[in-house]
């Protein structure tokens, strides 16, 4: 389940500094969007919280629905008992947000078709995946780009549809079975795993090579990595 919200706070460290906080077990989100119209010495600080609520395969708890409201009082505990930091109080501040919203993340498996004679899927109507490493809007894009190029090539719509879909669907298969592991950010995961009583200097836990390793092969298996999108 993913709950998420938006109130003036106090702003924290740099003023322009996000915190994402705790793995695939309950993930806290936080980041500042605007000091305009804000009471002198406030900012507006967006908030996501993701706490698993069922098992791979099972029903989503309720239909998705981006407008409807959350109860505070139903998640406050589980913020209480799993986020603490120095930099901001964030059950304060998530307890303070007056209004909320709640909605269940559910992925897809990948599935082998795509395209329909002269008709595609792109994005989130072909490939719905966890929200890690920002692949919703990512991977819409490149799809987008994927479809321009094959089309450009003069061959017959239904065609470059066909060749598209072959081409991107096992990529795709790829980044979602990924995201069920906690995509790019499943560094914290691996941190975490490998010291669970807390540390005091992460170089004693894991090489800044081994964490690069991570992030960069996700990157790359993405469709993101500078030389990507650079090229």
């Amino acid at each position: 389940m993913f709950w998420r919200g938006a109130t003036e706070w106090d702003p924290f460290l740099t003023g322009r500094s996000m915190i994402i906080s705790g793995g695939m077990t309950g993930k806290l989100v936080m980041y500042p969007i605007s000091n305009q119209g804000c009471r002198p010495g406030k900012t507006l600080i967006n908030w996501a919280v993701f706490i698993p609520a069922g098992e791979p395969g099972s029903e989503p708890p309720r239909r998705e629905n981006w407008d409807r409201q959350g109860d505070t009082n139903e998640l406050l505990p589980f913020v209480e008992r799993t986020f603490r930091s120095d930099v901001v109080d964030v059950t304060g501040l998530i307890g303070a947000t007056e209004e909320i919203f709640e909605y269940p993340v559910c992925d897809r498996d990948p599935i082998d078709r795509w395209s329909f004679g002269r008709a595609t899927m792109i994005g989130d109507a072909a490939h719905p995946m966890y929200p890690m490493g920002s692949n919703g809007a990512s991977q819409a894009i490149i799809d987008a780009g994927e479809v321009a190029d094959w089309l450009s090539r003069g061959m017959p719509v239904a065609d470059a549809l066909s060749g598209f879909e072959k081409e991107r669907i096992p990529q795709i298969a790829q980044i979602v079975r990924s995201n069920r592991q906690g995509g790019n950010e499943r560094v914290i995961d691996v941190v975490a795993a490998l010291a669970p009583d807390g540390f005091t200097r992460l170089a004693d836990v894991i090489s800044q090579a081994k964490l690069a390793q991570i992030v960069t092969g996700y990157s790359a298996m993405a469709g993101f990595s500078k030389e990507a999108v650079n090229g």
